[in-house]
């Protein structure tokens, strides 16, 4: 005999492309918030996961750690950013790092980047902690 597993929790992203909600996930796209836009999703790591997706909205870096068991969705509000950097390729290895330094002084690295990718993503932090800077702070919370 069948059961229900409960109700059925519609999401609100359906303005989404569909290659955006593909690369995204289910996971990352429940936890957008409503009316949260998609700049980039790319395939990282960090040192927590070799299997990173890596998503910059108008509001927050988030990242999906594929093989936690647990907390696999991290984010980091674009206004608690307060310095981000590209680190270039290093000659043995062709692949560019995205350091993001947070007001307490935490950095997240994201690595296995395109050059160009990476500095796509620095680009879009950079503007998007800028215009939060300007009074428009996601979730309520005032920069400092």
């Amino acid at each position: 005999m069948p059961t229900s597993a409960g109700p059925v929790r519609r999401l609100s992203h359906d303005g989404l492309q569909p290659a955006v909600r593909r690369a995204l996930g289910l996971e990352l796209r429940t936890a957008l918030e409503p009316g949260e836009t998609v700049g980039i999703v790319v395939p990282a790591t960090t040192w927590a996961s070799p299997q990173t997706t890596l998503a910059v909205t108008d509001r927050r870096v988030l990242w999906l750690l594929d093989d936690a068991p647990v907390h696999r969705v991290r984010d980091l509000l674009l206004t608690d950013v307060v310095a981000v950097r590209v680190r270039p390729p290093r000659p043995w290895r062709g692949a560019a790092q995205v350091v993001c330094t947070d007001r307490r002084g935490r950095r997240t690295t994201f690595g296995e980047l395109e050059p160009a990718t990476a500095e796509a993503i620095a680009r879009r932090v950079t503007a998007g902690r800028e215009a939060r800077s300007d009074g428009t702070a996601a979730r309520g919370s005032a920069p400092s």
